[in-house]
Order: structure tokens, then sequence, then C-alpha cells
């Protein structure tokens, strides 16, 4: 109540015909205007538990019919942001706040920037700790939300290449989707089966498509792959069932996690993490095995090539100058 005074309002015993004694129990009779709506959701609430007074302005503020969208929505993020940035959560907790926050949550924060829901995401990403789940998190947003998310996080911070199957669009001149290319290139051809059941290609997003293109030798190679153009492509697995001859190869595909965010050894089910289990580390091994696919193909980097070579160019010279000297 104190907080209805603080938004303005009288208190309680000083509103006429709003309140009146029950058998010691407090009964509220609607009243006009915002500051009823206020009352009667902290009366209801306080029937059950007792809020302290930032959740008593919480409920007053989310009650009242005078207060925009946008503020409603920016005070719930910041809510359960405070709740939770402090602790550990798993993928499908943050979904579940998504799916919570659903009303207020696909409001608009900005033109381009997404909505209050993929504020709460994109605060609370560094705080789930079985990334290799988050595709759960991205199902619960609309197109448009998850397209901010990738936006504003990356496509390296939320790909997953233990789960590779579905539909993307891919820019070959943006580094981090060109590395994804790289790797839907190798699942296609290490791994068995009709696993590419549609893949198109054009220079400019707004050209059509290339007629009759495939997937060719010369795309596994970073010579062969074109430096820019828009790569779309659906990835299937055969579900686990095994479906049009499709069978993962999951040390290859637990190696192409050391070119994104998600860690192996958090590949792990919550079942065997919370029992003890040490998780299957093979991946950087097999890295190791087949290195001159990644340092001349999946992880290459020209800037990097650069730098070296003109490092090593620069001490070559410098030795024969001294070389000179002496």
């Amino acid at each position: 109540w104190d907080e209805v005074e603080a938004l303005g309002g009288p208190a309680p015993s000083l509103i006429e015909g709003a309140i009146v004694p029950a058998d010691e129990d407090t009964a509220v009779r609607p009243i006009s205007g915002a500051l009823a709506h206020a009352i009667d959701a902290i009366a209801q609430l306080e029937g059950g538990i007792r809020l302290d007074e930032y959740m008593r302005r919480y409920v007053c503020v989310m009650a009242s019919s005078n207060i925009q969208p946008q503020a409603k929505a920016q005070r719930t993020v910041e809510l359960l942001v405070n709740a939770f940035e402090y602790h550990f959560i798993y993928a499908r907790h943050l979904e579940l706040l998504c799916e919570i926050f659903d009303e207020y949550g696909q409001v608009p924060c900005s033109e381009f920037f997404g909505t209050y829901r993929v504020e709460l995401v994109v605060s609370l990403y560094a705080c789930v700790v079985d990334l290799h789940n988050f595709e759960i998190v991205m199902r619960r947003l609309t197109p448009f939300e998850a397209g901010c998310v990738i936006c504003r996080l990356g496509w390296l911070h939320l790909y997953n290449p233990m789960k590779p199957e579905g539909a993307y669009q891919l820019d070959l001149g943006r580094r981090e989707e060109r590395i994804m290319v790289k790797t839907f290139a190798q699942l296609a051809t290490a791994e068995p089966g009709d696993n590419l059941p549609s893949v198109t290609f054009r220079w400019e997003r707004d050209m059509a498509s290339m007629p009759g293109y495939e997937l060719t030798e010369p795309w596994l190679t970073e010579e062969g792959l074109p430096k820019k153009g828009i790569w779309d492509v659906v990835y299937y697995a055969g579900e686990g069932k095994g479906e049009k001859g499709c069978k993962p190869m999951p040390k290859l595909r637990r190696s192409l996690l050391q070119l994104v965010f998600i860690e192996e050894c958090d590949v792990q089910s919550e079942a065997d993490k919370e029992a003890g289990v040490p998780p299957l580390l093979f991946g950087e091994s097999f890295m190791m095995a087949n290195q001159g696919i990644f340092l001349n193909y999946l992880a290459y980097n020209e800037e990097a090539r650069k730098a070296l070579l003109k490092k090593k160019g620069t001490g070559a010279s410098t030795a024969r100058d001294n070389k000179k000297k002496k």
C-alpha cells in the first residue's frame, strides 16, 4: 500500500468505499482508474505471497492502464535479468522465460534491434550452460526475433555442428557464415546419404538462383570457394532413423565444435552432468589427425596468413641485414 501512495493515490483507509474490514481480512471493492487496478492486483497477490517493495512497485506498474507497454516490457526485462544474471541456467529455462514473457515481450524495442524478448535472450545468453541446446530458445522466438538474435550474437555463438539439420541462408562474403558453408560442405561430403535435399547459389541476394547448381569438389578448397555469393541450403541427417541413407559422423561433428563458441566438454546430457559422468572428448584429436583440412580450408584465415607471411618476411630481411653488418 505504500507503493500506492507513492504513485499519488491516498492510503487505502482513506479511499471511501474501497476498503472494508471482513473478519480481520481486507476486502477490495472496485474503484475507478489505474489506482483501482493496482490495488486489486496487490490485494490478490498478497493473499498468497508477501511482496517486497520492489515487487509491489512492479505489480503497480503492470496493473496500471496508464503506463505504456514499452515501459512494462522494459521493467519486466530488468526484473528477470536482475533475478538470473548471476545464476547458471539451462536453455530450457530461458525458453520458458520467453514463453511466459510473450505478451509484452514481443513489443518492439527499436526499429532494428528487435523486441524485448530479444533483449532478454541477449542479456541472459552468457548464463546458459548448455549452449548446444540453444535451438529450443530460437524456436520459441518469432522469425524476426530469431534474426535479431543472430545479428546481435553472431552465427558462431549459436551454430551447433552437432545439430546442423535445418535450412540456412549464408553469405560467403561474411567470414563466420563462410565458415558455416565450409562445415556444411565438409559434412555433406563425409556423411553418407542424400543430406542436401535443397541447395542453391546466387551471386547477389536480389538475383535469381544459378540454374543446375550442385556442390562440386572445387568448393572443398579455399581457392575454389567463391569470395562472395548467397548460399541457400537445407541439411538433412535422417531424423535419427537413417532415412535416405543418412548417417551422422559424431567424430567429425565434434571436431567442428573447435570452430564455434560451444565447448565440446559441455555437450553432455543433464543427467550425465549431474551424475558426474566425464564427457566424451575426441573432437580435438580428430582435428589434429586431419590438420590439413582444418588449416587449409575449415579454419583458414587469409588475413592471419598474410600477417604471418609479413612477419616471416620481416624476420628474414632482419637476418640478412645482420649478416651484412657482420
